[in-house]
This record gives structure tokens, C-alpha cells and sequence, in this order.
């Protein structure tokens, strides 16, 4: 049931909603700067998986963004059934988990700086992915991509 004008406002942390925005927002920025410069330093035949993985996550953290504005926009408005609505489905943080796994290893700086803004909403809203984050920022030594990835590849193109 929605609230009715007077009542107390909605049990939805609105500080805390819009700080998470605010955060995911930045991520983007940042994710969506990566993106571009690996698409401008790419070349054909390389692999890009490493790009697709930018691309989800920079469509992740706009959508986990947009997701989490539409709760907030709603428990403002004193609609706390919707926002509490919004805000389950914007737990999942759109496609970040599957993007954290698709980029390379060791992170490019702006990639891990994307990663500790997000990991600050995901610690609150979605511990899994905080843990993806944390053993992604800990990989020091390349681990994405496999270190045989061409010769995978070079045995699946001559099948």
C-alpha cells in the first residue's frame, strides 16, 4: 500500500541511495573511458574479450545507476512499495558480476579505480559481487586472459 500524505517517510535510505548513484555514475565514467580506449587501441584479430567485459561492466554500472535512481526517485516521492521494488531488482547491479570476469588481469588503473567505487554500493547492496571485486583488485598476475587463449583458439579454428 502506498503512502498517504502526512505519513512517516519511507523504511528506503535515501542518503544512502543517492550516494550510491552518485558512485555507480562515476564508475561508468570511468568504465566507459576504458572502453573507448581499448577500442581505439585495438586491433583487429586481438582478442576481445577483454573489451566485451568493459562493455558489460560499463552497461552495468549505468543500469545498476539508473535502477537505484528510479528507487530513490520513487521513495522521495513517498511511493515505498515501488522504491522497495526498484531497489530489489537494482541489487543485482545489472551485468557487473558477469562483466568483472571478462577483463584482463592485472587491472588498468581507471578499470580497478571503477571497481573500488562499486565495490563501496556492492559491500551494501550485494555482497557476492563485492567478493568478485576484491579477488579481481587482488590479481597482481595476468589471469584473464588464459595464458593459452591463442593456442585455444588456433585448435578450435583448424576443428
Amino acid at each position: 500500500m502506498e503512502m498517504q500524505p502526512g505519513t512517516q517517510p519511507p523504511a528506503v535510505d535515501v542518503a544512502q541511495l543517492a550516494w550510491a548513484v552518485l558512485l555507480l555514475e562515476q564508475a561508468q565514467h570511468l568504465l566507459k573511458a576504458a572502453e573507448d580506449s581499448c577500442r581505439l587501441h585495438s586491433f583487429p584479430g586481438t582478442a576481445n574479450e577483454h573489451q566485451a567485459g568493459l562493455s558489460l561492466l560499463a552497461a552495468g554500472a549505468a543500469e545498476a545507476a539508473v535502477t537505484m535512481a528510479s528507487a530513490l526517485g520513487f521513495a522521495t516521492a513517498g511511493l515505498e512499495t515501488k522504491a522497495s521494488w526498484k531497489l530489489r531488482s537494482a541489487r543485482h547491479l545489472g551485468n557487473l558480476p558477469a562483466g568483472i570476469g571478462g577483463v584482463d588481469r592485472p587491472l588498468e588503473p581507471a578499470v580497478a579505480d571503477a571497481l573500488l567505487l562499486v565495490r563501496q554500493v556492492a559491500e551494501i547492496y550485494n555482497p557476492d559481487t563485492a567478493r568478485e571485486i576484491d579477488v579481481a583488485l587482488a590479481a597482481n598476475a595476468p589471469t584473464s586472459p588464459p595464458a593459452d587463449r591463442d593456442a585455444q583458439r588456433e585448435r578450435r579454428d583448424r576443428t
